[in-house]
This record gives structure tokens, sequence and C-alpha cells, in this order.
């Protein structure tokens, strides 16, 4: 299934590209239901009172992202409003994929793991050494062993505030992890990479384009490594000079031609494709490796199982063991 606000932005940009007048568009964009047909209703109703799209939807926080906002407030001024609802619309179907990726391959070791938590005490129960209460308690400890974890690094994850010292060390933190850490870093990449070309192609200058797309890629260490860029061309040279050599020579190398060409929105572009399918990629390879993890925690609780549960057979047989 298509993710819904991809999808509304991909029918409002193809009915602005038709000539139809945003109003008529916002009408017919979602009528999915749910949600967005609720929210392009309240855009509907805010912008024939004679207030901007971008407007209509800062007013609505919870669904629109200040990089939404931002992205179509410069489309708007620029009259590339359905280009940059285009670009959105990739976007979000690119950040729709990530995530069936890694749900997909979470759905059998969940599976598993629920299947383990009910047979895992079962010979207690026939042996009689606990009652069903007992059992029970059993199950419960197995599943909170492995929930509780996912529980807090969700919470952390959501709660975290988006700027301050704890994003920061969160951010920090992240980009250690084996294989996460690179997926999120590439994300980060595609995300500033896409808005820097959207804000380009709305006719934002170049300086002003770097500090809104850094500002949105959502990533500290990405950011850290972006900054010297926009510091660059504020004081009116290459962005590519001011750019840290971290972010690899292949990135370097085709923002320099960008550069040198008069390009630099179609590199931005290209450079958004191939972080987006490199983040793409590891993001499925930590799907694939998630599951394998989860079987090795599993297998070990059950050969603790079976090692308890010998070990009381044993005692049962021979007492005095």
């Amino acid at each position: 299934m298509a993710d819904v606000r991809a999808t509304a932005y991909r029918n409002l940009s193809i009915m602005l590209s038709a000539g139809l007048s945003l109003l008529r568009a916002l009408q017919t964009a979602s009528r999915g239901g749910g949600y967005m047909d609720r929210s392009f209703r309240r855009l509907e109703l805010t912008c024939r009172a004679g207030h901007s799209l971008s407007d209509a939807m800062a007013a609505q926080p919870r669904i629109f992202p200040p990089l939404d906002v931002m992205l179509v407030r410069a489309g708007d001024t620029s009259g590339n409003l359905a280009e940059t609802l285009k670009l959105l619309a990739d976007w979000y179907g690119l950040c729709h994929r990530l995530r069936q990726a890694i749900k997909s391959g979470l759905v059998l070791p969940v599976a598993i793991l629920h299947i383990a938590a009910l047979i895992g005490p079962l010979p207690d129960l026939f042996l009689g050494n606990v009652s069903r209460v007992g059992y029970a308690q059993q199950v419960l400890t197995w599943l909170l062993c492995f929930y509780v974890p996912a529980a807090v690094a969700w919470a952390i994850v959501r709660l975290t505030p988006t700027r301050g010292a704890l994003r920061r060390i969160l951010d920090s933190c992240v980009a250690m992890v084996p294989l996460l850490g690179e997926a999120v870093r590439n994300l980060a990449l595609s995300r500033f990479c896409w808005a820097f070309h959207m804000l380009l192609r709305s006719a934002v200058p170049v300086a002003r384009s770097m500090d809104m797309a850094i500002d949105a890629c959502g990533n500290w260490p990405v950011a850290r490594m972006l900054r010297g860029g926009a510091a660059s061309a504020r004081n009116g040279r290459d962005v590519s000079e001011g750019l840290s050599r971290r972010l690899g020579r292949a990135f370097l190398d085709v923002w320099e031609v960008g550069e040198e060409t008069g390009t630099l929105d179609e590199a931005a572009q290209r450079l958004a494709v191939m972080a987006g399918e490199t983040a793409e990629r590891r993001f499925r390879a930590l799907a694939t490796w998630t599951p394998r993890i989860v079987y090795l925690l599993i297998l070990l609780r059950i050969a603790a199982q079976v090692l308890h549960n010998a070990t009381t057979v044993v005692k049962t047989i021979v007492p005095q063991f």
C-alpha cells in the first residue's frame, strides 16, 4: 500500500501540472478518506479564505512538518509548486519503502519469538514445577526481555527533542552503530540533497538554500559536515570548498562537477538519488540481519531453558544429585 502522504502530494502535483486551480486540485487530490483527506479539506478552506498553501500547511503542524512547509513556500514563490510537490511525493515514497522493508523483515522473527515464549516454559508446566500462573509469568518474562529494550529504544527516539544536546548525543550514538549508522547517515544526506535541489529549483539563493537544507536534514553529525559549505557560500565562495572531506570523494566529485558546469541543482538531485538508494540498501540489509540477531537471542534463551529443564529432571530422578 502506498504512503497516503506521497499519494496525496503526487495527485496534487499531477492536477496542478494539468492546469487545475489550486482550490480545485485540493478538492480532489486526496479522496481516500482518513486524516490526509480531512487535512486537505482544511487546506482548501484556508486557501479559499485568501491564504497561501504554505501558510495553510503551517497551520497544521502535526500533519505537515516544517520541511514540507518550507519547500512548498519556496515552490509557490518561484512558480514551481507542482514540481516541488512531485519531489516531496518521491521523498515520502522512499521513506515508506524503507519502513515497509524493515517491518517485513521483522514479521517472522516476532512470530517466532512469541511461539518460543509459549513453548519454552511448557516442560516446567508438564513436570509440575510451575503452576499455570507461574507458566504465564515465565512467558511474560520471556517477552518482556525483548519488548522492554525495544520500547525504551522507541521512546528515546520519539521523545528526544529534534534539537539540542540530547539530539546531538542520540545522533552521535546512532552513527556509531554498525550498518544502522551508515543507513541513517545516507538517509539524512538524501534528505539534505532533495531539499537543496528543490530550493535551488525554486530560485532560492545558494547560501540560503544550504542553510535551509541543512536544517531539514535532521541529523546532527551530517549537518556538521555540511555547515562549512554553507559558510563558504555566504562568503561568496563555492560550497564545495567548505564541505567536509568525510562526505566521501564520490559525493564531493559530483558536487564539484555541478558547480563547475552550472548544474548544481541537477547534481544535488543525482546525489539525493544515490544517497537514497544507498540508504535503502543499508536498511534492507539491517532488516535482513535483525531477524538473525533475534533468532540468536531466542536460541540462547531456549538453550538456557533446556539446560534448566535437564537439571530439573536429573534432580527429580536422582534427588541426591
